[in-house]
C-alpha cells in the first residue's frame, strides 16, 4: 500500500508535502525497500508540478533540502548503516536481479544446498527458463508476474487504443516514465538476463557497485512500475468500454484468476494453517534440557563466542535455536539474523570477546554459548565456581554470581 499511495500522490490534481513527508517516514521505519522505491517517485511528482507551474524551482530545493535533512536524521537515529565498512550477504548486486521474462513467468523458485522449492502462480501461464539453477544466481527476487487478469486488460487495452484515452500531458507522464526506466534498469543490473541467457553485461566503478549493493535485492525496484502498469492497464480498460461489458469483463477474469491460482492458494493455506502438537514455548520442543529453564532465570545476556559472519546471515542450527530461547526469555544477545553488519564493529565485539576469555574475565548476567569444544574447555579452566555445560548438544558457561533468590523464589511460586 505505500507504493500505491505514492502513485496515488503524484497522480492527486493538487501536490501536499505533508502527505509526501509521512509516507517517506512511514517507508523507512517500515522497510528501507520500500523508501528506496518511492523516494524516486517523490522526486518526479516534485518535476511534475515544477513543469506544470504549481511549484516554483526554488520550491523544489526546499523540499529536496528538508526531506534529505529528516531522512539523515532518521538515519542516525535508527542507526541505518550503508557505508564500505558493511557486509553484504553474498555477491551482492548484479545477481538478485529481475529476468526480462519475470512478467510473464508465473512461478518462483528457491534453492538451497539441500532443498527445491517451487511456486507456481498459474496453470495457464507457463514456467518460463530463469537461472535459478545456477549457483549465486537469485531470480526469484525479481519475481513480479502480472497475473492473468492484469496481461488480459492490458492485451484489451493494446488492441482497442485509442488516441487520447490516456488523457494525460507529457508534463504528466515524462517525469515517472523517466522513474520507470531508472527503476527498471536497476531492477536488471549491469547483467541483463532473459530466461537462462545473459544477454549484455557492462562493468560498473566499484563506488556505484558498492553503493548499489546497498540495495543488492535489486529486482525488487520494479515493483513501483509492476503496479504503474496495473493501473494504466485498468483505467485505459474503464475508459475504452462501457459499465457494462467491464463488469462482465472483469468477473470472468476474476472467476479465472481463482481458478488459475488455486493452488497457490492451497499450498499458501497449508503452509499458513499449520496446527501445532505441542504447547508452551516453541523453544521447549528445540531445548529440552532443564537446565535451560534456570539459566533464563539467572542471566540477562547470551554472547556467542564468537559472532561471525556467517552466522549473522545464515543461523546454524544451534545459533538459531539459542537465538529463540534468548528472545523468549527477555535476553539480550550478541548475534542474530541480519541483513547487514558492520565489520569494524563485529571485529570490535570479537576481540573484546577474545580478552576477556583470555583473561578469565566473564560479566556475570551472561551466558556464553561455544562453537568450539577446546575453546569451551579451556574457559572452563577459569574458575571451578563457573556453571559448565554441555546441553542438548550446546556448550555453555555460566560465570558465578549470587543468586537472585527472591526472582527464583517468585518464579517458582508462580508454578
Amino acid at each position: 500500500w505505500i507504493i500505491i499511495a505514492s502513485i496515488y500522490f503524484y497522480l492527486k490534481p493538487k501536490f501536499k508535502y505533508s502527505f509526501w513527508l509521512t509516507l517517506i517516514v512511514v517507508s523507512l521505519l517500515t522497510q528501507a525497500y520500500l523508501f528506496a522505491m518511492i523516494l524516486p517517485i517523490f522526486i518526479a511528482d516534485l518535476v511534475q508540478r515544477v513543469l506544470k507551474k504549481e511549484l516554483r524551482i526554488s520550491d523544489l530545493f526546499k523540499f529536496l533540502g528538508i526531506t534529505i535533512l529528516l531522512i539523515a536524521s532518521l538515519f542516525m537515529l535508527l542507526g541505518v548503516e550503508t557505508s564500505k565498512d558493511t557486509y553484504h550477504f553474498y555477491q551482492g548486486y548484479g545477481h538478485f536481479r529481475m529476468n526480462l521474462n519475470s512478467i510473464f513467468d508465473s512461478s518462483v523458485s528457491f534453492v538451497s544446498e539441500d532443498n527445491y522449492e517451487i511456486y507456481r502462480f498459474s496453470r495457464l501461464m507457463p514456467d518460463l527458463k530463469d537461472t535459478t539453477s545456477i549457483a549465486g544466481s537469485g531470480d526469484h527476487e525479481g519475481f513480479n508476474f502480472l497475473g492473468i487478469p492484469v496481461i488480459s486488460l492490458l492485451i484489451l487495452s493494446i488492441l482497442n487504443f485509442k488516441k487520447g484515452i490516456l488523457n494525460f500531458s507529457r508534463k504528466n507522464y515524462i517525469p515517472i516514465l523517466i522513474i520507470s526506466l531508472l527503476l527498471l534498469m536497476f531492477a536488471l543490473t549491469n547483467k541483463v538476463i532473459f530466461n537462462e541467457t545473459l544477454l549484455i553485461t557492462y562493468p560498473l566503478p566499484s563506488f556505484i557497485k558498492n553503493f548499489f549493493a546497498t540495495f543488492r535485492s535489486s529486482g525488487r525496484f520494479f515493483w513501483p512500475v509492476l503496479y504503474i502498469i496495473s493501473f494504466i492497464s485498468f483505467y485505459s480498460f474503464t475508459r475504452l468500454f462501457n459499465k457494462k461489458s467491464c463488469t462482465i469483463i472483469l468477473s470472468i477474469l476474476l472467476i479465472v484468476a481463482f481458478i488459475d491460482s488455486f493452488d497457490m492458494y492451497s499450498k499458501t493455506r497449508s503452509i499458513k494453517s499449520v496446527k501445532l502438537s505441542y504447547s508452551g514455548p516453541t523453544w521447549k520442543q528445540l531445548l529440552k534440557d532443564p537446565a535451560w529453564n534456570e539459566l533464563a532465570l539467572r542471566y540477562n545476556k547470551v554472547k556467542f563466542i564468537y559472532p561471525d559472519l556467517l552466522s549473522y546471515f545464515v543461523p546454524t542450527d544451534y545459533t538459531s535455536k539459542v537465538n529463540l530461547f534468548a528472545v523468549s526469555n527477555g535476553l539480550s544477545v550478541n548475534g542474530g539474523y541480519l541483513g547487514r553488519v558492520k565489520k569494524s564493529t563485529l571485529l570490535k565485539v570479537r576481540k573484546t570477546l577474545k580478552d576477556s576469555i583470555r583473561n578469565c574475565n566473564f560479566e556475570n548476567d551472561s551466558i556464553y554459548v561455544f562453537s568450539d569444544k577446546e575453546l569451551w574447555h579451556d574457559a572452563s579452566l577459569c574458575s571451578p565456581a563457573n556453571k559448565v555445560l554441555e546441553i542438548d548438544g550446546i556448550y555453555v558457561l555460566g560465570p558465578s554470581q549470587e543468586l537472585n533468590i527472591l526472582r527464583l523464589n517468585e518464579s517458582y511460586k508462580k508454578k
